[in-house]
């Protein structure tokens, strides 16, 4: 499963990544939980009180605290390295601005589903969650289990 948090101060925005990201996790059988956040600060709270996320979705230019501020303070405040951060922004000026924060990805508004897609697949290709298991939505149920493939080595033989 994997946690994901949206945070853009525009509302239509957020329900449509909210809904891109679901639609991906249905294509590709997978579980994905998200959680919207209209302010830099409710989302840096939310973190900081001990309320995990794997991969955050995150508008540069929010009203108080900005994207970018938020991402500093979840790398330097909080020590955590482990959440992946997509930043979006409708300017491409931003880009160098993040380095410090070590993003996953940029992305430009109006995201489209492709950039979502890539985005995701770019996440889960990182962090190894697709080797070991499957996983399939049947109805309302969310089910899964863990293979492993093991090796078929050549025989050769002894004369």
């Amino acid at each position: 499963m994997i946690r994901a948090a949206i945070c853009d101060d525009e509302i239509g925005t957020c329900s449509d990544i909210e809904n891109m990201i679901l639609n991906y996790a249905k294509r590709q059988a997978l579980q994905i939980d998200t959680e919207v956040f209209y302010s830099g600060e409710t989302l840096f709270w939310t973190i900081k009180n001990k309320d995990k996320y794997d991969l955050i979705f995150l508008d540069i230019q929010l009203v108080q605290l900005n994207g970018v501020q938020v991402g500093k303070q979840i790398r330097e405040q909080l020590g955590n390295e482990k959440i992946s951060i997509v930043y979006i922004s409708a300017k491409e000026t931003y880009a160098m601005s993040l380095f410090q924060v070590r993003p996953l990805d940029f992305l430009i508004k109006p995201v489209k589903q492709k950039n979502i897609d890539e985005t995701l697949d770019k996440y889960i290709r990182l962090n190894h969650l697709m080797k070991n298991d499957f996983s399939f939505i049947q109805g309302n149920s969310y089910s899964g289990c863990i293979w492993m493939r093991f090796p078929i080595l050549p025989v050769m033989e002894r004369k």
